[in-house]
Order: C-alpha cells, then sequence, then structure tokens
C-alpha cells in the first residue's frame, strides 16, 4: 500500500528529504574534517600538516572521499532503476561494510591512499 502525494504534501516530502540529505552530506563532511585535522589523527599516522607532504595527503583522502561521494551519488540511480530499492541499499551496505573495514585497520598513511 503506497501513500499517493500530491500537491503541497508532494512539494512539503521533496523538500523536507532534500534538506535532510543535506544536513546528513554537511555532517559527513563536518566529521571528516574534524577527525583528519585532528591532532590524534595526524600523530597516528605521522602527518606533518606543517609540510607539503603533509597537506597534500590530508587533500588526497578528502579527495578520494569526495570522489566516492560523487561516483555513488551518480550510480546509485542506474543501478537503482535496474535492481530495484532492496538490492542497491544492500550492495551499498556491503560496500559501506568494506570500506569502513578497510580504513579502520590501516596503520600509516600509505594504506588509505
Amino acid at each position: 500500500m503506497a501513500i499517493q502525494l500530491e500537491g503541497n504534501s508532494l512539494l512539503y516530502t521533496v523538500t523536507t528529504l532534500t534538506c535532510l540529505g543535506f544536513l546528513l552530506i554537511g555532517f559527513d563532511n563536518g566529521l571528516m574534517g574534524g577527525f583528519i585535522n585532528g591532532k590524534s589523527f595526524t600523530e597516528t599516522f605521522g602527518i606533518d600538516t606543517n609540510t607539503n607532504y603533509g597537506t597534500n595527503i590530508i587533500a588526497l583522502i578528502v579527495s578520494i572521499y569526495e570522489i566516492g561521494c560523487f561516483i555513488g551519488a551518480v550510480t546509485t540511480s542506474f543501478i537503482g532503476e535496474k535492481l530495484g530499492r532492496r538490492k542497491s541499499v544492500l550492495i551499498g551496505v556491503v560496500i559501506m561494510i568494506v570500506g569502513k573495514n578497510m580504513s579502520s585497520n590501516c596503520s600509516r598513511p600509505r594504506s588509505l591512499t
């Protein structure tokens, strides 16, 4: 049984969900910036942010994260259309679990890139 939305209720629902999506993107970016620029992160991975090499490593980590977000956003519509919502969500969850496990097991900057 699907809910049929029309008119203002459709507009408010789409607007609310879009705002929540952008809120989550901002939250993720804020967390990413907080972790990467934190003293414990730079000390653990031996990144000296006062050098060009250190700032380039930080920029590379953030860039890979953003590229992954872009690729995921673009491909989700195509994959979701062919496989359906449940299978595409399952694939996304598996990819996130694998990625989080890989990043949580890193012990040096080279492992993150």
